[in-house]
């Protein structure tokens, strides 16, 4: 409603609306997932054509119509495109089904591609401001900055491979080099991959133990052939 036809600027919804550092991202990524989630509520129904089940596919479409057009946030956007990877190979559970959902997965990316302006123009951006970061080393872009913390982060792995560089040490590690390269980000308080943040902090075995954490729940939801299953595995 507020891209339509702007919202006063109340209490009561501003955070909702400003848009402060990672905040949308986290917002336009939730509403991807609800359109997941809404999407295996209409796959899971009984009878997938009474009005119940109508209105979860009709609140998928629109959630994700509502991304597609609106969200600035690359996470949201391939959340969006995973989902239903995800949801049919859980809902199949074949080869077949893996097939089924690569194939939609892939309609569904040249549709997004080529109707959804938000999504083609933030990855051009995306490969745009790559080259520049690997071509001339600047990181004064969304990317840029991403690559440079990606970069010290797996260098200081390689360095404290085994118990990482502590807790909480990530900001001091970037603050220093972010003074020389990119200045503008030196207040950055993490590097935007978690996998890199933990492995840099706590090193191959704090890594192993995430993977191992986020193994055991894809395990334990993939046996549960249930709306609970589709649901938990998406998140």
């Amino acid at each position: 409603i507020h891209h339509l036809y702007p919202l006063p600027e109340w209490a009561i919804w501003h955070h909702l609306l400003a848009v402060k550092g990672s905040q949308s991202s986290r917002a336009m990524i939730m509403l991807a997932l609800t359109s997941g989630i809404c999407l295996a509520m209409w796959l899971k129904a009984n009878d997938r054509f009474k009005i119940k089940a109508f209105l979860w596919l009709a609140g998928a479409i629109l959630l994700a119509v509502v991304v597609g057009i609106f969200s600035i946030s690359r996470n949201a956007q391939m959340v969006l495109l995973v989902m239903p990877l995800v949801l049919l190979i859980h809902h199949y559970r074949s080869w077949k089904g893996v097939l089924i959902a690569i194939t939609l997965c892939g309609v569904l990316a040249i549709l997004g591609w080529e109707f959804f302006h938000a999504i083609s123009a933030r990855f051009s951006q995306a490969a745009s401001e790559l080259r520049a970061v690997i071509g001339s080393g600047n990181c004064e872009s969304s990317v840029g900055v991403r690559f440079a913390m990606y970069e010290m982060a797996w260098h200081q792995l390689l360095t404290h491979p085994w118990m990482g560089t502590g807790i909480g040490s990530f900001v001091d590690h970037w603050s220093t080099l972010a003074q020389q390269r990119c200045p503008a980000t030196s207040g950055i308080r993490q590097p935007h991959n978690d996998f890199l943040l933990f492995a840099m902090e706590s090193g191959w075995i704090g890594l192993a133990t995430t993977l191992a954490v986020i193994f055991w729940f894809v395990k334990t939801f993939w046996q549960q052939a249930t709306i609970n299953g589709s649901i938990g595995l998406m998140l």
